[in-house]
């Protein structure tokens, strides 16, 4: 379980990539950082069958069958920043666009897909007033980690703070700058 925890916080170029079972692991958001089961394949016939009745319902009712609820855990926005030059420092700045941008795109995606299938589309994400505890996604401060926690479950409880429909595409405004 800790090696699994340790690839999974693992991010390539950053740090090296974990072996297990002789193959190498490295951050899950390499490759994808969302997961969305199919009701089809993954519940039991009792709780697919409820499911279904459930979902028959709501539609009858003029609703969407079901709601995706999607707690998107970064800012939906990026900010320019000024990067030193150097392997570490642009290294540590790209990765975080990259990845930024992988997370932006799998909202679109669970938002096509929820709309695709007759579903709402419900999401959240850190609020820009915590950006400064936010930013650095490769720091670990326990107080500011206690503040993203607790503005998270304040945020959550918010019925105003739930979007439908994901943010425009986060690109930095910049001043001349790639990064």
């Amino acid at each position: 379980y800790r090696t699994v925890l340790l690839a999974a916080a693992s991010p390539p170029v950053l740090a090296e990539p974990v072996s297990i079972g002789g193959a190498l692991h490295a951050d899950g958001a390499t490759i994808g950082n969302v997961f969305v089961p199919n009701a089809e394949t993954h519940l039991g016939v009792e709780a697919l069958a409820k499911f279904r009745a459930l979902a028959r319902a709501r539609k009858d009712q003029g609703g969407a069958a079901t709601t995706f609820h999607v707690v998107y855990n970064a800012l939906t926005t990026s900010a320019a920043t000024k990067v030193e030059l150097g392997l570490l420092p642009v290294a540590t700045r790209s990765l975080g666009i990259v990845v930024g941008s992988a997370g932006h795109g799998s909202l679109w995606y669970l938002y096509g897909l929820a709309h695709g299938r007759g579903h709402a589309f419900r999401y959240v994400g850190i609020p820009e007033r915590m950006r400064p505890e936010a930013e650095d996604a490769f720091a670990f401060d326990r107080a500011k980690m206690r503040a993203l926690y607790d503005a998270g479950v304040a945020v959550g409880r918010d019925e105003a703070a739930w979007a439908d429909q994901p943010p425009p595409n986060p690109v930095p405004e910049s001043k001349g700058t790639l990064l």
